[in-house]
């Protein structure tokens, strides 16, 4: 009696052993067949039917294929496909792993010293991406402003993408030091100092081994500056208005909001 549940038992670790054995097959992985003849294997990260799909073939490298370019899609034991070859038959989207590069323009408004002021700026960046989530690198660029003079920032950047697709919501984190380049306005002296931004956006990588970008943020400028100032004064004897003129000096930051839209490459 004690023998009878024994086969039962030989069935149960059957059946689990099948089970195990069929989770750890590599045959379950996405085959893809292109027209060319190609074969590709990854993780299908997007299929837009009639469109695209987006193929994972490595911790590096994504693709984007056209539905017109796919003969078939089904499973198959993967295998590893050189990269010489994925540039001969596909255009590389992007790569989760690598150097990065930006570039930049934008508008600004905002206020300094209570008076209202808007800025032209453009910035160029190179970095390493770590992944899709993250990646770092330097900056530099030219912000006008026109009331006051032109600056040349130089900054440490920090980017990174909130979803695993081709389009996704990303965000920003910059922080440096920018010196003058060109004085303008009023000011009589014109120092940069300490600069500041952050912003989030929405970002596209294209077929074309690069991608649009559009954000919207908020940066920080601190100067040092100096100017003559005429300061109305009413004399009682007389009953008439005069000025006098004052030499005057402080920091003056600028807080603006900055819309960008740029390229990845």
């Amino acid at each position: 009696m004690r023998y009878k549940f024994i086969p039962f038992f030989i069935l149960i670790f059957l059946l689990f052993l099948s089970l195990i054995i069929k989770a750890q097959n590599p045959e379950s992985s996405p085959k893809v067949i292109l027209k060319n003849g190609s074969i590709l294997y990854g993780e299908i990260l997007e299929k837009k039917e009639n469109e695209f799909i987006t193929l994972k073939i490595s911790e590096e490298t994504t693709l984007v294929i056209p539905y017109d370019e796919i003969k078939s899609i089904s499973s198959g034991k993967p295998e590893t496909i050189g990269l010489p070859m994925l540039k001969k038959n596909m255009n590389i989207l992007y790569r989760d792993k690598g150097i990065y590069g930006t570039y930049a323009g934008g508008i600004g408004f905002g206020n300094a010293f209570r008076d209202v002021f808007f800025m032209l700026n453009t910035d160029l960046s190179l970095g390493y991406r770590f992944n899709k989530y993250a990646s770092a690198g330097i900056g530099t660029g030219l912000h006008i402003y026109p009331t006051s003079g032109n600056v040349n920032p130089l900054y440490l950047e920090f980017r990174g993408n909130v979803g695993k697709k081709r389009m996704s919501p990303m965000y920003y984190a910059k922080a440096g030091y920018a010196v003058r380049s060109v004085r303008t306005g009023l000011s009589e002296s014109f120092k940069a100092g300490t600069f500041f931004g952050f912003g989030f956006g929405y970002r596209e990588y294209t077929a074309r081994k690069f991608g649009w970008m559009y954000s919207v943020g908020f940066q920080l400028q601190a100067t040092e500056q100096k100017w003559t100032q005429r300061i109305p004064r009413f004399n009682d004897q007389t009953g008439e208005w005069t000025f006098v003129t004052v030499n005057a000096e402080g920091k003056i930051t600028y807080n603006r909001v900055v819309w960008t839209w740029g390229i990845l490459f």
